[in-house]
């Protein structure tokens, strides 16, 4: 299931910043809420995410602070971390 990032569509919550956390994201032409932001972590000009929707599939979601784009890419089940085998 892991591929490409492609450009996404993310609701979120910003709380004092934006993004603070992502609530849901298109992905496929469907509509999928995050039920848990399993990591998060700041690489320059990137805030990234890495959640689970309700049907338990795990996606890395990235906003480029620079150009104010969300970008998500599905990762396998078994990855421990958004690092593996997550190439920019």
């Amino acid at each position: 299931m892991e591929g490409r990032d492609e450009e996404a569509a993310v609701e979120c919550y910003a709380g004092h910043r934006y993004p603070e956390r992502p609530l849901a994201f298109d992905w496929a032409g469907v509509k999928r809420r995050v039920c848990e932001v399993e990591q998060e972590w700041r690489e320059p000009g990137l805030r990234i995410f890495v959640v689970r929707d309700e049907a338990g599939e795990r996606f890395r979601l990235s906003y480029s602070e620079t150009a104010s784009r969300w970008r998500a890419r599905p990762l396998h089940p078994r990855d421990s971390d958004g690092y593996s085998g997550l190439g920019s």
